[in-house]
């Protein structure tokens, strides 16, 4: 009797390890996904590949879906370009 209540605790053990570690892996992919991140998929593998090289690209993972992507199409010459354009709009302050 003693043995099968061992056992069972033993495997729900197991399993709360097991989703653990599932829940942990898969928090770059959902920070990625509420940035609207336009490259989760490659966040996901990475973080994937993190849980299975114990947790040292995991954190490259964590770090990549937290980074803002700026939009398509947008270089930095564009966008001071158009904040200067608008600055003369509005003329010099009084």
């Amino acid at each position: 009797m003693l043995d099968i209540f061992a056992l069972i605790v033993i495997l729900i053990i197991v399993s709360l390890a097991i989703w653990l570690i599932i829940t942990i892996a898969s928090i770059p992919t959902e920070l990625a996904r509420n940035n609207n991140h336009p490259q989760v998929e490659a966040i996901t593998t990475l973080a994937w590949l993190g849980v299975l090289s114990f947790g040292l690209l995991w954190i490259a993972a964590l770090v990549w879906a937290q980074i803002k992507s700026q939009k398509k199409g947008c270089n930095l010459e564009q966008r001071i370009a158009e904040l200067e354009a608008a600055q003369q709009e509005k003329g010099p302050k009084v």
